[in-house]
């Protein structure tokens, strides 16, 4: 084993320029090979049988211990290069979907590539000029842009596609990936309900594994050293491409967001018992752990977001009893975070209500003292609170609108009818954000040009060039177009099909970053990537707040969706 036959023949498409051949044991990397023009596929594969035998022996002192049916193998074909057009790396880089598409450059005769495969391994996809970069610095080119090298180097910027297989597990079949992941087909509307209800389950269960216990069976853990872990929460963001935490916990303003997340799932889910308890109960714990500040932690009650979150956490987990009172600690958070944004909106008149902060910061207090009004438990003066909301949803940019967009018609909808003017803005918002929504809709102003790249179908190209903004961010205004949808004054009979379209492609794009049982092969630990989201095709990282929005968007797409089905079928 380890060898290829010395009579093996070994296939490669007409096309094929280069190959690249990854080994893991365990979701680890122990041999990557790659090889371009001459028989490359066998090239690649003998570098890579060599590099993992180099690798064993360093380890364990001897190659022949390598269990070879326990390695997985991922093969990637690229085609023949295609010039790359732009005088500097990051024009040219437009041309290339990070992750997708191979980057090559060449100096005279001499090529350096790099495939998709060995970059999003590497989590080094994201930036494709900084890869041209380092391609020309391989070939013994200084450090410089493009546009700064001597013509007479005849120095070269090329990309070609590529076609990737994985096999998941040594236990699993070869199959073939977009971007480390299948693609998910665009559901229909009955079938979104059904996406959108898996992935909230799939991230609630993920939300679960990261919570950091005691292990109570240990006789090793002091009482104190048992009580600092319980303190510490959610574990931090996890990155697969090098098997460990980014921290040890997620930050204060991270937990609060997902602890609202989840105590909303609760609410959301009221009819499933049992599904509500475990959302709940994650809840409760996070804000029992924020309670109890460790001399790591940051305390979540300096930050305006957190205190805010922590408000609407406790008011969701009172929706259907009394269930903050099974956490004292809980209690006692919820507590002070009031007493706290209570001198956070005063202003010189005590009557005066005034959100203070950035645009985000502005909106959550909205949301949190709007929900505290509606719970009968108002903390300042329901007229003033009004103007203050108005003052938020009319003073912001309308760029900067589609950022808090959700917290705003949070605040709205627990008040009463949104206001005619606040909904104007927000059917402003949702056109505005159609036009910036891959795949779903065609025409001249769709973010993406050229060839729209099936996986990103769905998404919001919020920032960067035109698919490269396609990232775990779409939940953000996702959320707030799921809160719109069953509202006859923010969404009207003549705009009810396009709002679901567009609500059905996000949740696509959602389920699409979700780490299943094929993509987690990128993960040296599958249990802390299944069932969350990425947070773009191209980056691996699993990030705590990205998920929490997730969470949210999801669980308020399956009831927006189902019934707007109802409302559709009904009038037909």
């Amino acid at each position: 084993m380890g060898e290829i036959p010395k009579n093996s023949t070994i296939l490669c498409l007409p096309e094929t320029w280069s190959a690249v051949v990854i080994l893991r044991k365990d979701g680890g990397v122990i041999g990557v090979g790659d090889s371009h023009e001459k028989d490359p596929i066998r090239g690649a594969l003998q570098t890579a049988l060599a590099d993992a035998r180099q690798r064993i022996v360093k380890i364990n002192g001897d190659s022949a211990a390598i269990k070879w049916d326990q390695i997985t193998l991922e093969l990637e074909l690229g085609s023949k290069p295609e010039p790359l057009i732009g005088g500097t790396y990051l024009e040219a880089s437009r041309e290339i979907e990070p992750a997708l598409d191979g980057i090559a450059v060449r100096r005279g005769n001499t090529w350096a590539s790099a495939h998709p495969a060995v970059l999003q391994a590497l989590n080094a996809a994201a930036a494709p000029d900084q890869t041209l970069l380092s391609l020309v610095m391989q070939l013994g080119l200084p450090a410089r842009d493009l546009d700064a090298i001597p013509t007479t180097e005849r120095v070269g910027l090329y990309t070609f596609e590529a076609t990737r297989i994985v096999q998941p597990a040594s236990t699993m079949m070869p199959t073939f990936v977009n971007r480390g992941s299948l693609l998910q087909p665009t559901p229909g509307p009955r079938e979104s309900v059904q996406s959108a209800q898996t992935g909230t389950s799939e991230i609630l269960k993920w939300f679960e594994r990261s919570m950091i216990h005691a292990n109570k069976s240990s006789d090793s853990q002091s009482a104190g050293e048992q009580r600092a872990l319980q303190s510490l929460g959610l574990r931090g963001d996890y990155l697969p491409a090098e098997g460990k935490d980014d921290s040890i916990n997620a930050a204060p303003t991270e937990q609060s967001l997902a602890a609202f997340a989840l105590a909303r799932c609760a609410t959301l889910n009221a009819n499933d018992a049992a599904m509500a308890i475990r959302a709940r109960t994650v809840a409760l714990e996070i804000l029992t752990a924020l309670q109890d500040v460790a001399e790591i932690e940051k305390d979540p009650l300096a930050d305006p977001k957190s205190i805010a979150w922590i408000v609407l956490a406790a008011l969701e987990l009172e929706v259907h009893g009394d269930h903050l009172k099974e956490s004292p600690a809980a209690e006692s958070l919820y507590a002070n975070a009031k007493g706290l944004m209570t001198k956070m909106v005063a202003g010189d008149d005590k009557k005066a209500v005034i959100l203070r902060g950035d645009p985000l910061e502005q909106s959550l207090a909205a949301a949190a003292l709007a929900s505290l009004d509606s719970a009968g438990k108002p903390l300042v003066d329901h007229g003033e609170l009004l103007k203050a909301i108005d003052q938020c949803w009319t003073g912001n940019l309308r760029s900067q609108i589609i950022g808090i967009l959700g917290w705003l018609l949070l605040a709205d909808q627990k008040l009463g009818p949104v206001p005619e003017n606040h909904a104007a803005i927000a059917r402003a918002a949702r056109a505005a954000l159609s036009h910036v929504q891959i795949g779903v809709h065609d025409g001249a102003d769709s973010p993406v040009t050229t060839r729209v790249p099936p996986d990103l179908i769905g998404a919001f190209s919020l920032s960067g060039f035109a698919s490269k903004g396609a990232t775990a961010q779409t939940a953000r205004p996702g959320f707030a177009l799921a809160l719109m949808m069953t509202d006859p004054l923010l969404t009207p009979v003549g705009e009810q099909y396009r709002a679901r379209s567009m609500q059905i492609g996000v949740v696509r794009f959602l389920r699409q970053l979700a780490y299943d049982d094929v993509s987690s092969y990128l993960a040296r630990d599958p249990q802390r990537t299944l069932g969350a989201i990425r947070t773009a095709p191209w980056d691996s990282r699993v990030a705590v707040a990205g998920n929490a929005m997730a969470l949210l968007c999801l669980e308020e797409s399956a009831i927006s969706i189902k019934t707007l089905n109802s409302v559709l079928e009904s009038s037909k």
